[in-house]
């Protein structure tokens, strides 16, 4: 899926995982092409997209909203622990990303030294600090919330009246005279009518 150019990232996002509990990880694919090759971006261009350039951290500022489709996505950069957690994932194949791509994935942790992130190896499960010029892969954890207005619950009076309405419409006609064209004549409820 396409959420467009923000803050000069491409959030052309692929290979969706779906966790146990209901996380979805994605890979950002920056170039567009479809596939998790040259894809590479530098910490600072992610400090650009979630913290108006300045540092993103686990505390806070590594997470944005964008609308689009019809629905709210809140994407975050996750944090060491949180891609620790994809490192075991069979489907990874090793560690790459839905098996294709490379292993290290920039994170949301900072360094003790300054202008420095941690990247999380999902093949060799450690966890490397580099310079924030440096290019490197990017997962984000993505949810999605629609837009779409819910329909309000039907009361116990509605769901009666539901019922009734239905039953009397049927049951004026004797069960050996009811065809296809019958049913179709029946007019349909109102849905409008009810409180």
């Amino acid at each position: 899926m396409n959420l467009g150019n923000r803050n000069g990232v491409n959030l052309n996002l692929i290979n969706p995982y779906y966790t146990s509990n209901e996380k979805a990880y994605y890979y950002l694919d920056q170039n567009g092409d479809g596939s998790a090759n040259s894809d590479e971006v530098s910490h600072q261009t992610l400090d650009n997209l979630f913290n108006g350039g300045a540092d993103t951290t686990t505390d806070s500022n590594r997470t944005i909203t964008v609308d689009a489709n019809n629905g709210t996505y809140t994407i975050k950069l996750p944090t060491v622990d949180e891609l620790k957690g994809l490192s075991n994932i069979q489907s990874f194949l090793g560690g790459r990303w839905a098996g294709v791509g490379e292993s290290t994935y920039w994170t949301a942790d900072r360094s003790d030294s300054p202008e420095q992130h941690a990247l999380y190896g999902l093949r060799s499960w450690n966890t490397y600090y580099r310079d924030d010029s440096e290019k490197q892969f990017v997962a984000l954890e993505v949810d999605f919330k629609s837009n779409a207005p819910d329909a309000p619950p039907l009361s116990t009076q509605d769901l009666v009246r539901l019922q009734t309405t239905q039953i009397s419409a049927l049951s004026t006609t004797s069960l050996s005279a009811i065809s296809p064209a019958s049913v179709a004549a029946i007019d349909p409820l109102d849905i409008s009518q009810l409180s």
